[in-house]
């Protein structure tokens, strides 16, 4: 029988967390059984990268957020700068100068049944990490066009960052099945448009700019960085250098 090492032990669990107005060892940062987030997924998330102990358009993801919170009618009670004092205060108190915080909004606790009603009042729990969600490489990255196809826009809207991403997953175990594939990205595109592309690069909050080197084995261009995306990068990695909201003169 294989034994998992403590939380305590492992290394994305080091450092303090925030949960609910306090600041906690992330180790023991627990939530409710009952936590509808936990239960049926009920919540939202944002992640906000830092540089220099920067954050980087703070205000714009604060706003992604409580968009993100209105689709499903689930209300944050913490005002923008509310939430960026909490971020700074996890920034200096793990003492990271560069990575990225996760901020999660589940319904919160309450009776176990898929009502939004039932759920007693919101929970925001706050993470952080020294290191980007994905790490790039030289090598770039390995797609495929995975079978699995995203929830209509009709049922769901994509631009909410929701807690539920069964669909992701799915298509994500899709391509760890694959041997030749190292990662999965969602695309509007059709084959034809990914495989006579000579750049495609794949772009998130963490992970800045990462180039497809490769789709179902099929090399993009020479399987190299192409100009376009060397500007890209270029002008990704400066505006982390001059991230926007400086702790200076911010209270914790």
């Amino acid at each position: 029988m294989t034994v998992s090492p403590p939380l305590a032990a492992r290394e994305y669990a080091l450092g303090i967390a925030y949960l609910d107005g306090r600041y906690m060892p992330a180790s023991q940062a627990t939530v409710s059984v009952f936590d509808h987030s936990l239960l049926y997924g009920d919540g939202a998330f944002e992640i906000a990268v830092f540089g220099n102990r920067r954050f980087s358009a703070f205000e714009a993801h604060y706003d992604h957020l409580v968009d993100s919170c209105c689709s499903i009618k689930l209300e944050l009670h913490e005002v923008h700068d509310s939430l960026l004092r909490i971020a700074t205060g996890l920034v200096t108190t793990n003492n990271i100068d560069n990575g990225y915080v996760r901020i999660v909004v589940s319904r919160g606790e309450g009776t176990p049944l898929s009502d939004p009603r039932k759920a007693l009042a919101p929970t925001i729990v706050m993470t952080i990490q020294s290191q980007p969600p994905n790490e790039k490489s030289d090598r770039g990255l390995g797609l495929i066009i995975a079978s699995t196809c995203r929830i209509s826009p009709d049922s769901l809207d994509p631009r909410a960052t929701l807690n539920n991403r069964g669909n992701n997953i799915v298509a994500r175990l899709e391509a760890i099945a694959a041997d030749d594939v190292r990662d999965v990205r969602p695309a509007p595109l059709t084959p034809c448009d990914l495989y006579t592309a000579g750049e495609i690069f794949v772009t998130a909050t963490g992970t800045g700019i990462a180039f497809v080197s490769e789709i179902h084995g099929r090399p993009i261009g020479d399987g190299k960085p192409g100009p376009v995306i060397a500007q890209l990068i270029t002008a990704c990695d400066r505006v982390l250098e001059r991230c926007d909201n400086l702790f200076a003169g911010i209270g914790t």
